[in-house]
């Protein structure tokens, strides 16, 4: 009777607890599932279930909006992200997401009496939800309204209420939150990096959630600067290049042809007797 009891229970519990799917609500441009098991992406339209190790990647200028149970995920352009796990329950539902890159969007609106949580992870750092509305792009979290527990890869936990936000810094310790405003819209339209961009390392190109701290809010002191290296030595000088071949003498000229002797003179019949007067005898 005890083991009947106790199969009863069990199996209540199954039931109670059971893996959930979501639905693709909405398509804008390339968007793309990978089903678990599958050998390939395929293309996605509203419609479209995406159950437990669903992989969703959205090209440039594309998003989709994805519903399972209550949350919302808007996936921005340039992303790719993994849903790691989807439970439900009678009173709770549980959703896990790994985003892998890019930036979404994320709407927690549990029901009456229904408990609702969500973890989102990227590659340096773990957001945890419960009711509340947030962008995230692994590295930045702004919350629209209610709050949200952030954690780096180092350090502790902080929360973000609504209208603040945080950013892993690069020792991997997530900032006090400061004040940004309650609306991220001009977030949302600033674009996103190339699928498997890792924002920590550099800025997400100009683009996503900002990783500046507005004015007037102090978060950590930066870091001092290193002191420059030593200039180094300069290089010697080349040799110098070798004199240059003298270039051959030129060709002597031919010597000119000798002249053509003269003729010579006719001899002169009465050769005279010069300039000397001869007197002979009488």
């Amino acid at each position: 009777m005890k083991k009947i009891g106790l199969a009863f229970l069990l199996f209540s519990f199954v039931l109670s607890v059971y893996a959930q799917s979501g639905v693709i609500k909405g398509v804008t441009g390339a968007v793309e599932l990978k089903n678990a098991g599958a050998a390939g992406f395929v293309a996605a339209k509203a419609g479209d279930a995406v159950a437990q190790d669903t992989i969703v990647s959205t090209g440039l200028k594309s998003s989709a909006t994805i519903e399972v149970g209550s949350a919302v995920m808007v996936v921005l352009p340039l992303t790719r992200l993994a849903l790691t796990e989807i439970r439900a329950s009678q009173d709770s539902d549980s959703l896990n997401v790994n985003l892998q890159a890019g930036r979404m969007r994320v709407d927690v609106t549990p029901l009456a009496g229904h408990k609702a949580s969500m973890t989102v992870s990227g590659p340096s750092s773990t957001a945890s939800v419960r009711g509340t509305s947030f962008y995230f792009d692994t590295r930045n979290i702004h919350v629209n309204h209610g709050s949200v527990l952030f954690k780096g890869s180092r350090g502790y936990t902080v929360e973000v209420g609504a209208g603040r936000a945080s950013i892993v810094k690069m020792n991997g310790n997530a900032s006090p939150s400061y004040f940004v405003g309650s609306s991220s819209d001009a977030i949302a339209n600033q674009g996103a990096g190339p699928v498997g961009y890792d924002p920590s390392s550099a800025n997400l190109g100009g683009r996503g959630i900002s990783n500046g701290i507005p004015s007037g809010t102090t978060p950590g002191n930066p870091s001092n600067p290193g002191n420059p290296g030593n200039p180094g030595n300069p290089g010697r000088p080349g040799n110098p290049s070798g004199p240059g071949n003298p270039g051959n003498p030129g060709n002597p000229g031919n010597p000119g042809s000798p002249g053509t002797p003269g003729t010579p003179g006719t001899p002169d019949p009465d050769p005279g007797t010069g300039g000397v007067d001869v007197n002979y005898p009488q």
